[in-house]
């Protein structure tokens, strides 16, 4: 029996076959950066959460998401970091940032087909599949994030990296510049860590 005063511990399990990723952000909605709560996302997928934590003065949580997702699609408030017709894959653990500490990601992912605007960048990926693992740990506000992991851009081999995404935008390590293609983020767009 719970005393008065005591946290309050909850654990909750959610699956479903299908969904709209648009109803889904909907909720989730206040829970994202604030840069990030003006952003449109669209499609249909599936879903499996699990969730565990305590309401208390300081909550803590960890969440683990699997999303498969079918004609995805997602746009910022200005329209220049969109993508249309997305399907993959991604499995994702958050866990809440606690006092002194900050909090902490694992995600997998792999995605393929569809169209991404991301600046003066763009590219139609029909047939080309990518993969990325990241872990890392981020501060919700002002949104930051670090971490270590690989990606895989279609079919070319796996690349480890580090970084940080930070307010002002991404930033490598010097000698990780080089690591993606130019095209692929566009110099007005990089900084140095």
């Amino acid at each position: 029996m719970r005393r008065h005063g005591d946290p309050l511990h909850l654990a909750a399990s959610f699956s479903a076959t299908s969904f709209e990723v648009s109803q889904v952000f909907a909720m989730v909605r206040p829970l994202l950066p604030d840069e990030y709560q003006s952003w449109t996302f669209k499609g249909r997928g599936s879903v499996e959460m699990r969730t565990e934590g305590r309401v208390a003065a300081q909550p803590e949580w960890k969440a683990d998401v699997t999303l498969d997702l079918n004609e995805g699609g997602f746009a910022s408030h200005d329209n220049l970091k969109a993508g249309e017709r997305i399907t993959g894959k991604i499995h994702l653990k958050l866990s809440s940032p606690r006092e002194e500490e900050k909090g902490r990601f694992d995600i997998q992912a792999k995605a393929g087909e569809g169209e991404v605007l991301w600046g003066r960048y763009y590219r139609n990926f029909k047939g080309e599949t990518m993969a990325l693992s990241s872990a890392g740990s981020y501060v919700r506000s002002p949104f930051s994030a670090s971490g270590t992991g690989t990606i895989d851009l279609f079919q070319t081999g796996d690349y480890a990296y580090s970084g940080s995404l930070l307010p002002r935008g991404l930033a490598l390590p010097r000698d990780q510049e080089g690591l993606l293609p130019e095209a692929f983020w566009p110099p007005a767009s990089r900084l140095r860590a």
